[in-house]
């Protein structure tokens, strides 16, 4: 058999109020508590049961924003301070990766892709943007111009310039996609995936990669492995990052991955096997459709 082959039907749970054996919630924002709009029904009640009954909760994020910016962009849509312990971000990774860089080994020229107006990542960032890519150490990819219309074809220019050059490139989110309101829009990772495709060196931070998770754990240093369990909507970055950590995991149906589950508005055990194994990610501990109580 396979790997990550079945043989029954996955376990699914109710509701976080099955979790009560574990300390530390890690949970995922964009998917599993809200959609870039607003929470999703029951998803705040929900953190407030779980903080009723002591459990830690930790919102880990492929947010290329930094997390006091992101804790802002939350409580505007209805998700208060309350709710939660603690914030982590790629993008704080990434802004503090980039810092520490440059005070070992200098001031670096960066150019930047990314939405128009302000980024919530480069203000207090030691390094330097430049215009001229050719006058850059690196490109800081933070998202698409427009995440709405671009396609990852619409960067081949720049990648392939870039390529020429060897310059690296330093994406603050790796998701592929997400969902915003029902409309799927393009995320900085899909870019950042098809320049490693291309030979081009990318470095990431966030979910799926060991910083985020360990980072996570060093704020409960009391607790074990089998203490916490991380909930999210994505197996390439929430899923396999929490295996790869060692903790539990728990996979929500309903997130960016609903168009590939599902067969007439149904769940397909065959489909979301498919979806695993073409990843060659073993299954989550548990299955849930939405973060509910």
């Amino acid at each position: 058999m396979e790997k990550n082959k079945i043989s029954r039907a996955p376990k699914i749970i109710e509701g976080v109020k099955m979790l009560n054996s574990y300390s530390v919630i890690i949970l995922d924002l964009w998917g599993v508590v809200h959609d870039g709009i607003s929470p999703y029904p029951g998803a705040v009640k929900a953190m407030q049961k779980l903080k009723s009954l002591g459990k830690n909760i930790i919102l880990l994020s492929n947010s290329p924003r930094r997390s006091k910016a992101v804790m802002d962009q939350i409580d505007q849509i209805g998700i208060p301070g309350s709710t939660y312990d603690n914030i982590i971000t790629s993008g704080e990774l990434i802004f503090h990766y980039l810092n520490e860089s440059s005070e070992k080994s200098g001031v670096k020229n960066f150019y930047k892709i990314a939405p128009e107006g302000k980024d919530y990542l480069t203000d207090y960032l030691t390094d330097m943007e430049v215009v001229n890519i050719n006058k850059a150490n690196y490109i800081l990819l933070i998202g698409p111009k427009n995440d709405e219309s671009d396609s990852v074809s619409d960067y081949k220019n720049i990648l392939d310039l870039a390529l020429k050059k060897s310059i690296r490139l330093v994406c603050a989110n790796p998701d592929l996609s997400v969902l915003r309101g029902g409309k799927y829009v393009l995320c900085a990772g899909a870019i950042a995936k098809k320049y490693q495709e291309m030979g081009g060196e990318v470095i990431m931070l966030g979910k799926p990669f060991k910083k985020a998770y360990s980072h996570c754990l060093s704020l409960y240093k009391n607790y074990k492995l089998k203490d916490f369990v991380a909930i999210g909507d994505s197996p390439l970055t929430d899923i396999k990052g929490a295996n790869q950590s060692g903790i539990d995991s728990i996979f929500i149906v309903n997130g960016v991955h609903k168009r590939d589950i599902f067969r007439n508005g149904v769940l397909s055990f065959e489909l979301l096997e498919k979806l695993f194994n073409e990843n060659s990610i073993d299954f989550p501990t548990a299955f849930m459709f939405h973060l509910n109580w």
